[in-house]
């Protein structure tokens, strides 16, 4: 959710000092912060803050952070092993981070005895020794928001009750992630493209606080006992900082559907005139189709070599085929092998049933995959029938 935030003034990491007894004045809370400008932030972001003004402490667990320095760090963020830690920060080097960038956040203070909240800060504590930081990152079920619910799972035990937990939610998550990039089609289309059909089903009320938004809907909805009784863990909310949002609706000039649109009706005119014309298309075909294996093999790779739970099982690349990044160049060649037509009669066959199948497949596609398979269907067709 939140990748790596560049804070803005360098501290000691306070974490590294021993943990002591918090006062009856301590607090501990829930931090939610809203989207950011950035890609790697536009879901938001959740982190624990434990102020105790007594002690002299208010510090900022951060499940969110990761560094860019070890050797092959692109590679094991490809590959789905990128270790993720926990920070501890001073909150005054957290809040002028997140003004610097512009982005709201608020606290819901938690309604804790002041043994609960001991053992929250202890076991935060815990989590920040050298041997318990680090953790293997996974977007949809193991990251800064998920191990918040964990760490209140852990040192509250049976006094927490979740209002639910295993009980499928509305939204797949897939439908999580459009709502939150309504506003950023390129970036919906792209990950729509990526992500398989694992993530077509409905996500529970457990799953779905790996948001923060839906953490903090979690929390507030959730209740604690102590004292006799059962009470809102959340004691109080708070507003911190307010931003205006960090950008509007994408203008129609450079929204996706105008773009993917002009990629069909092009090769639709060019299609017709160049029908039976082999030779004349041939660069222009053989360039497209390599462009569409090309990305049909990331595809396959995402799914079949990588530790990526969410891309496995990916509908796309049946008609973005893998394929077509071998056979492209062939069609360079003046005397094509006799299976080439075949090919790419089979390969019209596959985009016509998963349009005909739209609905009814066990992947939910991007209405905006349309233009682009409409563009492959009328070049395979062309290829298929309508060379020599």
């Amino acid at each position: 959710m939140n990748r790596f935030l560049l804070w803005l003034v360098l501290g000691v990491p306070v974490g590294l000092l021993p943990a002591q007894v918090l006062s009856p004045a301590a607090e501990v809370s829930l931090l939610t912060c809203a989207p950011g400008a950035d890609l790697y932030s536009a879901f938001g972001h959740s982190a624990v803050r434990v102020y105790d003004p007594v002690n002299r402490l208010d510090q900022v667990y951060n499940y969110g952070t990761f560094d860019f320095d070890p050797p092959g760090f692109y590679l094991e963020f490809a590959r789905g092993k990128l270790n993720y830690r926990l920070d501890v920060d001073p909150f005054g080097q957290f809040e002028r981070a997140y003004r610097y960038f512009q982005r709201s956040y608020y606290e819901q203070v938690l309604d804790l005895s002041p043994a609960q909240k001991q053992a929250v800060y202890l076991y935060l504590e815990d989590n920040f020794r050298p041997e318990n930081r680090y953790y293997l990152y996974d977007f949809f079920f193991d990251n800064c928001a998920t191990r918040i619910w964990d760490v209140l799972d852990a040192a509250l035990g049976d006094s927490i009750r979740w209002a639910a937990t295993d009980e499928p939610g509305p939204d797949t998550f897939r439908e999580m992630l459009d709502h939150g990039l309504a506003q950023r089609p390129w970036a919906d289309l792209g990950i729509d493209l990526a992500l398989g059909a694992v993530i077509d089903r409905p996500a529970t009320y457990r799953e779905r606080a790996f948001l923060p938004d839906y953490l903090a809907e979690a929390v507030g909805q959730a209740e604690v006992s102590h004292g006799g009784r059962r009470r809102p863990l959340v004691q109080e909310a708070r507003p911190l900082f307010e931003a205006p949002p960090p950008f509007g609706s994408t203008p129609w000039y450079l929204h996706p559907w105008l773009w993917l649109m002009l990629l069909p009706l092009g090769l639709g005119w060019y299609t017709w005139r160049s029908w039976g014309k082999g030779s004349a298309r041939a660069p222009l075909d053989a360039t497209f189709f390599m462009l569409a294996g090309l990305a049909g093999w990331v595809l396959l790779l995402l799914w079949v070599a990588t530790d990526h739970i969410a891309t496995a099982a990916n509908w796309n690349v049946l008609w973005l085929l893998p394929t077509h990044l071998l056979v492209g160049p062939l069609l360079f060649m003046r005397a094509r092998p006799a299976w080439v037509k075949t090919y790419f009669r089979v390969a019209t066959l596959l985009i016509t049933l998963l349009l005909l199948g739209w609905w009814w497949l066990p992947q939910a596609l991007n209405p905006m995959f349309l233009p682009l398979m409409a563009a492959l269907l009328l070049r395979t067709a062309g290829q298929g029938w309508g060379g020599r």
